[in-house]
């Protein structure tokens, strides 16, 4: 009995780690991209007069990884504040993780609409 329940263990660990989602890295990203699942930066990501990332589903972590998403551009100081651009937006979905960075030159860090 040992070795079967050992046998089953072993197998729920190794189904759990199957479905694990495996993260999406800032390398792969653009400004102005549709994110959901797992996003963790692995640099920072530098917008030029657009929108950072919108959430593109519920139960969306975005992990900055202590990195920094940023705008320039012709607002206040050479940011994009006062032109509209959003950091992150929610895009009404729920259960979205931020976490971990800074979110700096935007109209708007994140905006939380609906979700």
């Amino acid at each position: 009995m040992g070795l079967a329940w050992a046998l089953v263990v072993a197998l729920a660990v190794t189904l759990l780690v199957g479905l694990t989602p495996s993260p999406v890295q800032a390398g792969h990203l653009t400004c102005a991209s549709t994110v959901s699942g797992h996003v963790v930066f692995d640099s920072s990501l530098a917008c030029s007069s657009s929108n950072g990332l919108t959430v593109g589903a519920s139960n969306t972590t975005i992990d900055l990884a202590g990195f920094t998403l940023s705008c320039t551009g012709a607002g206040y100081l050479a940011s994009c504040q006062g032109l509209g651009f959003k950091g992150i937006n929610t895009a009404g979905f729920s259960d979205v993780l931020i976490k971990d960075g800074i979110i700096s030159g935007f109209a708007t860090g994140v905006h939380v609409n609906g979700g």
